[in-house]
């Protein structure tokens, strides 16, 4: 059985997105896989859910990487 197909309004509304952001992406080539049918556009299910597997950050992955250090600073000693 094929995936599911998705509007962009379906999909944005499971991202939490605007419409107009899918769009812009698909323009773009960036984010998810689209389905084109003449004019139409539409996501599929699984390719929703490879986008939100591949985008998903593990928490002890976030802090090793991106975290700064949260060393107490004096307040004397800021850098500008």
């Amino acid at each position: 059985m094929p995936d599911e197909l998705l509007t962009l309004p379906e999909a944005g509304a499971l991202l939490k997105l605007k419409t107009s952001t899918l769009r812009d992406w698909r323009l773009r080539g960036y984010g998810l896989d689209f389905v084109t049918c003449g004019r139409l556009v539409r996501v599929t299910s699984a390719s929703l859910e490879r986008y939100i597997r591949e985008h998903t950050v593990r928490a002890s992955e976030a802090h090793d990487s991106h975290s700064p250090s949260l060393e107490p600073v004096a307040l004397g000693d800021r850098q500008p």
